[in-house]
């Protein structure tokens, strides 16, 4: 990032703007000061009456004439044996000097990219290379001399979420630029951040439901993101607005629904806000959002629940870019647009100019609803497939603007990091403010849009640095690290303004402050109470003003008497498990905890420190645990929450991991899958997209028989022509391969596709995945499924075995299960009696997708039965499965139906 200085000389000086080189560039010629005496104190006398100076600096020749009718003169020192700052701070202490400064170096007043097809890229610096009028651009060579992009002056990586149909993941120009969730661990199957979204870790795919956001169609995508974003200065290609900054993907929204929209717009949302909320540990610094679409002719009234999510996104400090129409010369303030026409603040509508300075024909206008134009005609851009490509039309003057919003942050300018994180909202107000206001004028755009000119990015950089950057900001956030029991070591960002910063902290709820005055960071805390909250407050003091004692932070110390929470699985298998916790200072030993899950009664271990080794485990079988620290004194802590894990010999079926499908509900709303028949099981499901049916029991198949498979298809309209394949899993190796195809039925237009199968004999026995596809497009795989095509995936386990096939789960002779009324409204009546041998059995209640909805451990009285209600009153009307397992593992299976609500 590149830092301006102002640095006054004399009133007949003019201030003067020096633009520095990256932070680890040397900006100032090493071992020179200049200085300017104050009228009528000659040199000789002066330098003569410093010899003490002279001592310090090293340096006994005389000071060197600058210009003498200004009394300015340079001191020569060794930057070697003086620091330079103490030095500098000394004269300009002196009450005969009037300024003191370094040398610093000057730069040209424009930088530019070495990328080699930069030339191409009017729009970003116009010298009529391609026949454009020199001058009419963006304003980028002096824009990227401030700053090029990257981070905040806090530390903040700066993110722009672009809302479209992917983008190319391996293109060169764009790879190191794309947004990483870095707090999810990627296809683990899990939410590690807590953000509601599963192994989000590269973006969004908001149909899928993963993180797949380089698709067959991503062109859109990748030309917008090259516009906001493709690395700057690499020797590749082109470049983008901000040369660094982080680019997040979230696939939905481009020729979908409204619903399609929201989701869209909700990811930025819920990252931006834990970004708020953790302090920048999770989520992401996202500041603007780019959305390259719309829909023509639509009112902003007939889409109150879109324009207000707008102002939800602005609440997080979000400005959000949208697009205007670039077709039939539309007057939006008349014919109407989305987003174009909503009236959100946080809500900058865009449209196009040629490098002429015209807006090009059907290019949408409106004095009232359209903010500016940017360049968006014939522009060059990153193409997918590792290319680059020529495009227009609005979608290209927008992504430009968002990238200027990115920009703007990464500006020298602490005061608005600070703004950013004590009022986001305020932060993006002032942002769109500098944008709107630093735009261009021009006659083509006069009358047609609310500015009536088009965005000119450095424009809006000196207008933010020159209104809006404080000369004295405060200190840019502070943390706490190497935090014992009794010292912490406190951290902070300072800026160049700042000279000098005072702390005060106390035991929180207490009254007297302690002062330390001029400290710097890192700043150690010692003779600390243990297990004890403080609070502190930083005070700085620039040249001419000081920020007071304002923000509180606090943290506490260590030696708490608390359960361990940062738990790990070492190894889990079949009949044993091996978990580990961080060690809790206060605790002198642990208690462990654990049962089956469903068990009433705990098992209670107590571990040598802070590992326990469980065996005689059962397999397949879920378990949850607690931990609790025994402390000095007899105290304990209280258990910590409860930790699951599964013990593994389930069967292939669900032990390997298979390939996920990708097939989401709104690709199954004009055909799904209604029904699976394999031999005398069969399942009915709804719409789902994807069917996880492999938690319920279906059928074993024996090695050498005939079976009949037969699959069933819904359409809400006129039948359409559809794909059925069906694959086993036969090696059981967690792959469908071509040799373990049991149905393909090819392009069929009709309901109810059959064939008939037999296993083959080198099939090994034991439960194995069979999956079901029905698709409007011959793909070929089990596993990749793009959102281009519609249909439903379901997944079930079936058990392979040479003895004689039971074609549906039949309940032992000794067990028996009477469920009444069924269907019901409400309350379900069971009655189970077992053999003498057992007394206790598993009851569990799952949906058609495979999720258990409700379970629990039922203890027979002595006359092996029991009789129980379970209340459906919560779950809406619906098939449901109940499985109910026994001690001996003897399993009965029963379909309930839900009625009423």
């Amino acid at each position: 990032m590149k830092k301006l200085l102002t640095h006054l000389l004399l009133s007949v000086f003019c201030f003067s703007i020096f633009t520095l080189s990256a932070q680890s560039d040397l900006d100032h010629v090493p071992g020179e000061i200049l200085i300017q005496l104050r009228p009528g104190t000659d040199l000789s006398s002066w330098w003569g009456q410093h010899a003490k100076l002279r001592s310090t600096d090293a340096s006994s020749t005389l000071p060197q004439s600058v210009s003498a009718p200004m009394n300015i003169w340079k001191i020569k020192f060794d930057p070697f044996q003086t620091d330079e700052t103490t030095l500098l701070q000394q004269y300009q202490r002196d009450p005969q000097v009037a300024a003191a400064q370094l040398n610093y170096y000057i730069q040209l007043r424009s930088t530019l990219p070495n990328d080699p097809q930069f030339n191409k890229q009017w729009h970003l610096y116009n010298t009529g290379q391609t026949g454009g009028k020199p001058g009419l651009d963006l304003g980028m060579n002096r824009a990227w001399d401030i700053t090029t992009g990257g981070v905040t002056p806090g530390g903040d990586t700066i993110v722009i979420c672009v809302v479209d149909d992917g983008v190319d993941t391996l293109h060169e120009d764009l790879r190191q630029n794309l947004w990483k969730n870095r707090q999810e661990i990627p296809n683990n199957g899990r939410d590690d951040d807590g953000n509601g979204y599963i192994d989000d870790y590269r973006g969004w795919y908001v149909r899928g439901q993963n993180d797949n956001i380089m698709g067959g169609n991503s062109r859109h995508g990748t030309e917008v993101s090259g516009m906001i974003g493709a690395v700057g200065n690499n020797g590749k290609g082109v470049s983008g607005v901000n040369w660094r900054v982080k680019i997040m993907m979230v696939v939905g929204g481009i020729d979908n629904t409204t619903e399609q929209i929201i989701k869209s717009y909700t990811y930025p949302l819920v990252q931006r806000k834990l970004y708020n909320q953790t302090n920048g540990k999770k989520g992401a610094f996202v500041v603007a959002t780019n959305s390259s679409w719309g829909i023509e002719r639509a009112k902003a009234v007939d889409n109150p629940i879109w324009c207000a999510f707008y102002d939800s996104l602005g609440v997080q400090g979000i400005i959000n870019i949208g697009a205007g129409p670039d077709r039939f010369n539309l007057d939006i303030d008349v014919a109407g647009d989305m987003p174009s026409t909503c009236s959100s603040e946080f809500l900058i509508a865009v449209t196009n100019i040629d490098q002429q300075g015209l807006k090009p024909d059907g290019i949408g206008y409106g004095s009232i609803s359209m903010d500016l134009a940017a360049f968006g005609q014939q522009v060059y851009t990153t193409g997918f497939g590792n290319n680059y490509v020529t495009d227009s039309g609005t979608s290209f003057s927008t992504p430009l603007v968002a990238g200027a919003v990115g920009l703007l942050y990464s500006a020298p300018c602490p005061s608005l990091t600070i703004l950013a994180r004590k009022s986001p909202i305020d932060a993006a107000r002032l942002v769109r403010r500098m944008l709107l206001d630093g735009t261009k004028p021009i006659a083509s755009m006069q009358g047609i849009t609310v500015t009536g000119g088009y965005l000119n990015v450095y424009n809006s950089l000196s207008l933010l640095l020159g209104t809006s950057c404080t000369d004295c900001p405060p200190l840019i956030r502070s943390v706490e690290t190497l935090v014992t029991t009794n010292s912490a070591v406190l951290n902070w960002i300072s800026n160049d303004s700042i000279k000098k910063v005072d702390l005060r902290w106390r035991v929180k709820g207490t009254n007297a402050w302690i002062t330390v005055e001029n400290i710097k960071s890192p700043y150690a805390l010692t003779n600390l109470n243990f297990c004890s909250e403080y609070e502190y407050q930083l005070k700085s003091y620039c040249r001419n003003s000081a920020v007071d004692f304002a923000d509180t932070y606090t943290f506490r110390t260590d030696g708490c008497c608390e359960p361990p929470t940062q738990v790990q699985f070492a190894s889990v298998g079949a009949n044993s498990a091996l978990i580990r916790w961080t060690p809790i200072t206060a605790a002198n030993a642990y208690t462990f905890r654990y049962r089956a899950t469903g068990a009433s009664d705990w098992i209670t271990v107590l571990p040598p420190f802070v590992t326990v080794n469980l065996r005689d485990l059962k397999n397949c079988t879920v378990y949850e645990f607690q931990i609790r620290s025994e402390c000095s004194n007899g105290t304990a802590s209280a258990f910590s929450p409860i930790y699951q894990f599964k013990t593994s010999l389930c069967g292939a079926c669900l032990d390997r991991t298979y390939c996920k499908s990708e097939v989401s509900i709104d690709q199954s709303t004009e055909e799904w899958i209604t029904g699976v028949k394999l031999n005398s099981f069969e399942n009915r499901s709804k719409k789902n997209g994807y069917g996880d049916f492999t938690g319920i029991p279906t059928t074993t198949l024996k090695k050498g028989q005939l079976n009949t498979l037969r699959i069933t298809s819904g359409f809400a309209g006129p039948i359409f022509t559809e794909y059925h394949t069906v694959w086993i899993d036969y090696n059981q190796d967690g792959q469908f391969t071509t040799n373990e195809v049991v149905l393909e039925s090819g392009a069929r237009r009709d309901t109810v596709t059959t064939a008939q199968f037999t296993i083959p004999s080198s099939a090994p026995n034991g439960p194995t995945r069979m999956r079901v596809v029905m698709v409007s497009r011959d793909l070929g795989t089990a596993c990749s499924i793009s959102a281009s095509v519609y249909g439903e995936v379901e997944d079930y386990c079936v058990v392979i075995d040479n003895t004689t096939a039971t074609q549906n789960v039949n309940p032992d002779p000794g067990v028996k299960l009477t469920v009444f009324p069924n269907p019901t409204e409400q309350l379900l009546k069971l009655k189970l009696s077992l053999p003498q041998s057992e007394n206790r059995a598993q009851v569990s209640l799952f949906n058609l997708q495979g999720q258990q909805l409700w379970g629990s451990t039922w203890l027979l009285d002595p006359s092996g039965i029991s009789t129980r209600e379970v209340d459906l009153a919560e779950w809406p009307a619906g098939m449901y499965v109940l499985k109910i397992q026994t001690e001996q593992g003897k399993i009965v299976v029963e379909k309930v139906v839900k009625t009423g609500n």
